[in-house]
């Protein structure tokens, strides 16, 4: 849906949509013309993805355009290869099915549609990073000079020692090209009681990152406060 100029996914609590794919295929049905008729007859529909899509078995998609003059509904059935990049259509309330030009079969994954991108902050402008377990256990790494190769870990138990110099690199790395799977309005995802991990990374211009992670129906969480 667009609200306020701009596109949100609205099975995902209205959530921001990926505006780049939103408009590849927007452009892709603008562009998209009938090629070749193909069959009329309801029993042959499902071969090519065009019968029905609130049948169980359906294949195809029903995209609906809001806004626009009817016939507003179109049928989108299978991807046919071959010589170029075609697609079996059908428009609601007519007998017949077309080829049509062009990919115009959509990703049926909601997480797709979403602008997955959460936070990108890079490793090298990560100064620390301090983890307080649900426990109270507290382990922290750090780097005073940018330019060194490792972090240095801190409150290692006694009796125990770090896998190798750069064990503690991997924690400063978790927010670069940090995406999602699925988002929940915040109401929705409490924390588990005594299961979070409280995590605060403090970069090198002074920013303070905070995040909240946990595990709930294997599942993995988490909350950003910056």
């Amino acid at each position: 849906d667009r609200v306020d100029d701009r596109w949100v996914v609205s099975s995902s609590s209205g959530y921001r949509a990926d505006v780049s794919k939103v408009r590849k295929f927007l452009l892709a049905i603008k562009d998209a013309q009938k090629r070749e008729e193909r069959t009329s007859k309801p029993e042959k529909y499902a071969e090519i993805g065009v019968d029905d899509p609130a049948g169980s078995d359906a294949k195809g998609a029903l995209l609906t355009v809001k806004g626009v003059a009817e016939p507003n509904q179109l049928i989108i059935g299978n991807f046919a290869s071959g010589g170029g990049e075609y697609t079996y259509v059908r428009v609601v309330g007519e007998e017949r099915s077309w080829l049509a030009n062009g990919n115009l079969v959509p990703e049926r994954s909601v997480s797709n549609w979403l602008q997955r991108d959460i936070l990108d902050v890079p490793s090298n402008r990560i100064a620390r990073v301090e983890i307080t377990a649900p426990d109270g256990e507290k382990l922290a790494i750090s780097k005073a000079d940018e330019v060194a190769p490792n972090y240095e870990v801190e409150n290692v138990p006694k009796g125990r020692e770090l896998s190798s110099p750069s064990a503690g690199n991997i924690l400063a790395s978790a927010l670069g090209s940090l995406q999602l799977e699925e988002v929940l309005p915040a109401a929705d995802a409490a924390p588990v009681e005594d299961a979070a991990f409280q995590i605060r990374y403090y970069t090198r211009e002074g920013l303070t990152i905070d995040a909240t992670t946990w595990m709930q129906d294997e599942k993995h969480y988490a909350r950003f406060v910056a």
